[in-house]
C-alpha cells in the first residue's frame, strides 16, 4: 500500500472518529437536557400551588434549553472543523507545496494572514509567532497577569483589567522554540523546533 493511500486511510479513520465523538457528545447533551427538563418538571410539581403567581425566573425555560443546545452545537461544529483541519495539516511535509489550513480561534474567527506552506511556517519570525500565539490564546500568562488574577480570585480586585503587551523579547530562544512547538501541535503540523514532541 502506498504512503499516500495510508495517509488517506488514516485521514478517513480520523474523520470517522471525529464523527463518532460528535454523535456521542450530541447524545450526551440530549440526555443531559432531557434530565434537566424532567428535573424541572418534577420540581414544579412539588411546589405548592398558592393563588399567587409563581416566579419562574430561577428555573430553566425552553428558551434557555434551546439557546444552550444551539451554543453546544456551535462548539461541536467548531471542534469537528478543527479536527479535520488539523488532520489535513498533519499530512503536509516540509518539502510539500500543499497549503496549510488555518484553524479558527475560540471566538470562531479565522486568521487572514497565515503561513501558506509548512516551510513558511517553519521559518516564521519570533514576532509573528507571538502574534499567532495571541490569536489562538496560547501564550502563557505573565507574572503581572497571574498576580492580578490572583487578586481577583482573592476578592481584592473587582475585574482584572491588566493589558500586557507581550513581545518576543520577553522570552528566551528556548522558550520561543517551546512556544513554536505548542503552536505546531495546536494546528496539527508535525514539524518541531525543539526536542519535544
Amino acid at each position: 500500500m502506498s504512503e499516500l493511500q495510508e495517509l488517506k486511510d488514516q485521514l478517513k479513520a480520523l474523520q470517522e472518529d471525529v464523527l463518532k465523538q460528535k454523535r456521542v457528545l450530541q447524545k450526551t447533551t440530549q440526555q443531559l437536557l432531557e434530565y434537566q427538563v424532567e428535573d424541572t418538571r418534577r420540581k414544579l410539581q412539588e411546589l405548592p400551588t398558592p393563588n399567587a403567581e409563581i416566579d419562574l425566573s430561577d428555573y430553566t425555560t425552553n428558551d434557555d434549553i434551546i439557546q444552550l443546545v444551539g451554543e453546544l452545537q456551535g462548539q461541536l461544529d467548531l471542534v469537528e472543523e478543527r479536527g479535520i483541519r488539523r488532520t489535513a495539516n498533519s499530512t503536509i511535509t516540509l518539502d510539500s507545496e500543499r497549503k496549510l489550513t488555518p484553524l479558527r480561534n475560540n471566538d470562531g474567527e479565522e486568521l487572514l494572514e497565515f503561513p501558506t506552506t509548512l516551510k513558511q511556517f517553519s521559518e516564521i519570525d519570533d514576532e509573528s509567532l507571538i502574534d499567532l500565539l495571541k490569536f489562538y490564546d496560547l501564550l502563557p500568562l505573565t507574572s503581572a497577569e497571574k498576580n492580578q488574577y490572583q487578586e481577583f480570585i482573592d476578592g481584592s480586585v473587582d475585574i482584572p483589567t491588566l493589558q500586557v503587551d507581550v513581545s518576543s523579547k520577553d522570552f528566551s530562544k528556548e522558550e520561543l522554540n517551546d512556544l513554536f512547538d505548542t503552536l505546531a501541535r495546536y494546528i496539527g503540523v508535525t514539524f518541531r523546533r525543539g526536542d519535544s514532541w
